[in-house]
């Protein structure tokens, strides 16, 4: 399994003015359990151990006949609690992270961007490879630039709501007044 992410920005005319794309490295542990708990079967007490993104553990999935939505990225517009999420943090990042360490805010204020909503691609590829794309676009509606030094990858379980961090890049890009910040984690299997 193969992890990579893109940050692209582009100014109020659409102009392309900053592009990066790096493989990530930040599978982090609640993925892994999040993988091993959907594989475990559908009892909701048999499941695993994943700490939200508030920093309680939760066992995970939990599922009744009301709750089936265990593991949703595709986040609605100005969602900020899962789907791909932008941060100002620096801390370097670990495998026992649950949480981006300064979540940016969506709105229009100081600070803030606003949060498109993230959508999932269909799988496509050349074979061997498969793969997909979860993509949000954030806008800078404030009078200042805003840095993004972090961006990472959220789901969520209905029951609760309860929002779980699987994975989280430390990624610079500069978004100006007016630009808009799309990024893209690309998740690609091999056989």
């Amino acid at each position: 399994m193969d992890l990579t992410y893109e940050m692209e920005v582009r100014d109020k005319d659409n102009n392309l003015i900053a592009f990066q794309r790096k493989q990530s490295r930040s599978l982090l542990k609640n993925f892994l359990r999040a993988i091993r708990g959907l594989m475990y079967g559908t009892a909701q007490y048999n499941g695993e151990s994943l700490v939200d993104t508030s920093g309680i553990t939760r066992t995970y999935p939990y599922i009744s006949a009301v709750a089936q939505e265990i593991f949703c990225t595709n986040s609605p517009i100005t969602n900020a609690n899962y789907g791909i999420i932008v941060g100002t943090g620096v801390t370097v990042v670990n495998r026992d992270q649950y949480a981006l360490a300064a979540k940016i805010a969506h709105g229009n204020g100081s600070g803030q961007l606003m949060y498109g909503a993230s959508t999932l691609e269909a799988c496509d590829g050349t074979p061997p490879d498969t793969q997909f794309r979860i993509i949000r676009t954030f806008t800078n509606d404030y009078s200042g630039a805003i840095t993004v030094n972090e961006i990472g990858l959220a789901f969520y379980q209905l029951y609760g709501p309860y929002y779980f961090l699987i994975a989280r890049d430390l990624a610079t890009q500069l978004v100006p007044i007016g630009a808009t910040l799309t990024v893209r984690y690309i998740l690609k299997v091999t056989a």
